[in-house]
């Protein structure tokens, strides 16, 4: 009788890590009861190899899983755990029916703007909020963050020296700020970074033009 790689693969396989196996292949199975199965797994290192990721990665190649679902499985199981932590009012991970793409997006909102967390989590678990409302939301705090950050990185700029340069410098100066209110006003993050990134380079130059006056 003639045996497959995969067959062979599979008879190596230790009894968790065939439950695991049996998890991904039952199109039934949910996610809490992935992250439980995955997390034994990896807390009592029941599964043959030295590091975690590389193993599980080998065994999704082979059971023909994909790997992004796993790691999700594993994201949303613990933000949920941490969460839930010596909270009585909410279900135990194992009876939590949302999608775990919505955990990690709030998650991520979270990690921007913590204050929302126990809002945004209760509305997932009541799915009072669609998926589409999470990531505008989570859209907007990354701006909002960006918008921080490049704030603060302009009031460091000497402004008032630059403005009394002359050209070509004090000229090329005075454009790039312009470029910068448009796209500041218009949250435009990417291209505000892309003209703040010009505007150091200038300022580089004036800086050495003036050592060597």
């Amino acid at each position: 009788m003639i045996t497959t790689t995969e067959e062979k693969w599979e008879d190596g396989l230790n009894p968790d890590e065939m439950k695991l196996l049996e998890l991904l292949r039952d199109s039934r199975t949910r996610w809490p009861a992935l992250y439980l199965c995955l997390q034994r797994l990896r807390d009592n290192h029941l599964f043959q190899g030295g590091h975690f990721t590389p193993w599980l990665r080998n065994f999704c190649e082979h059971a023909g899983c994909s790997e992004s679902k796993v790691w999700d499985a594993l994201r949303a199981g613990r933000i949920y755990e941490v969460w839930s932590n010596n909270r009585p009012d909410v279900p135990k991970i194992e009876n939590v029916e949302v999608e775990p793409q919505n955990l990690i997006i709030v998650q991520r909102i979270a990690s921007l703007d913590p204050s929302q967390k126990d809002d945004l989590m209760l509305k997932v678990l009541k799915k009072q909020i669609r998926r589409r409302d999470l990531l505008e939301e989570s859209v907007r705090q990354r701006i909002r963050r960006q918008r921080e950050k490049l704030g603060i990185k302009l009031s460091a700029l000497p402004w008032r020296e630059m403005d009394l340069r002359q050209p070509p410098y004090g000229m090329e100066y005075r454009s790039i700020l312009e470029k910068i209110r448009l796209y500041y006003d218009n949250a435009s993050i990417d291209g505000c970074k892309r003209i703040v990134d010009a505007l150091h380079e200038c300022l580089t130059k004036i800086e050495q033009e003036w050592k060597e006056e």
